[in-house]
């Protein structure tokens, strides 16, 4: 980033996790989204843009977005226009060109600005996907969440209806709203196509952990597997991994029902920490359960001896 861009952006939330790569452009010159989608075209350092002369994908770079010129078919360089004449409803963000007008950002309603309609932009939009894959990405205002200088911009119940589920060119799935599962063959009346957008920033911001929000400042914090820690989950316990499988040795008829208890003790009997699982031989003899066991320190003492002990109670 030069300077002009890092000054452009600290008028802007866009410095943070949350906003970086998440599709939607919170800096006016998009730089949160620069070098975040290695299929594209311009990656890493440009923007795709939709040329009004040759009506064909092109790359703009950064200096030439967020400056006030127009450049992209649906002012997709320049946003702010559509935001503002529009803050409260993000599908109207297709800018007609050469006009003050804002239509909803697909193909087909392309078709009711002067220029475009000329032309018969929208037919050629809805043949070429990677077209209409960039005059969609304007609806990705709806990440922003009602009116663009928002600060409420997490689903949370209170402004759920704000996140409205919308039909993309790609990636499209049907779901039984009755049921909510994926099904495909019976009634098909109670279908609709929905896409899931995934900020894949935020899928592995915590690694194996899972993504919470904390506070009315919704601060970033990562519930961690008792395997991991950090602010990340990025770095691993030490532990001992075991996989233990019980193999029935008795007559046919000896049937039991076990309460399994697995300990990491120390040469004090210390008990570092534990697992305990019922077992039926009847039904589990081929099931291998996997246990990490955790030393309660970290590191753990290195000058101490550890060992595991099971114990296997019948409850009958």
């Amino acid at each position: 980033q030069n300077e002009t861009d890092e000054t452009n952006c600290n008028l802007w939330p866009c410095n943070n996790l949350y906003t970086r790569c998440n599709y939607a452009w919170t800096c006016p010159n998009g730089i949160d989204e620069i070098d975040c989608n290695p299929l594209s075209k311009c990656y890493p350092d440009g923007h795709e843009c939709v040329s009004p002369i040759s009506l064909e994908v092109i790359c703009l770079p950064v200096n030439r977005t967020g400056n006030g010129v127009v450049d992209c078919l649906g002012s997709t360089d320049e946003r702010q226009h559509c935001r503002e004449q529009n803050p409260d409803n993000p599908t109207l963000r297709y800018r007609c060109w050469n006009s003050t007008d804002c239509v909803p950002s697909n193909c087909h309603n392309s078709n009711q600005c002067p220029v475009e309609q000329i032309q018969s932009f929208w037919n050629q939009c809805q043949q070429d996907q990677n077209i209409a894959r960039v005059i969609f990405s304007l609806l990705h205002d709806i990440m922003l969440g009602s009116g663009f200088h928002s600060n409420n911009k997490y689903f949370i119940l209170d402004n759920s209806t704000r996140f409205t589920m919308y039909t993309s060119v790609t990636n499209q799935i049907q779901i039984d709203l009755a049921s909510s599962t994926v099904d495909i063959n019976t009634n098909p009346s109670k279908r609709e196509l929905i896409t899931k957008t995934i900020s894949f920033n935020q899928a592995w911001l915590c690694n194996r952990g899972i993504l919470v929000f904390l506070g009315l400042d919704k601060r970033e914090h990562c519930l961690c597997p008792p395997s991991y820690y950090g602010d990340r989950c990025q770095f691993q316990n030490e532990r001992i991994s075991l996989t233990i499988q019980f193999t029935k040795k008795c007559a046919p008829t000896c049937d039991g029902m076990y309460s399994i208890i697995l300990k990491l003790i120390d040469d004090e009997e210390t008990i570092h920490s534990y697992e305990q699982f019922t077992h039926m031989s009847t039904e589990k003899c081929n099931t291998k359960y996997n246990i990490n066991l955790l030393y309660n320190t970290r590191p753990k003492n290195i000058m101490t001896n550890y060992s595991i002990r099971i114990e296997a109670y019948n409850k009958i």
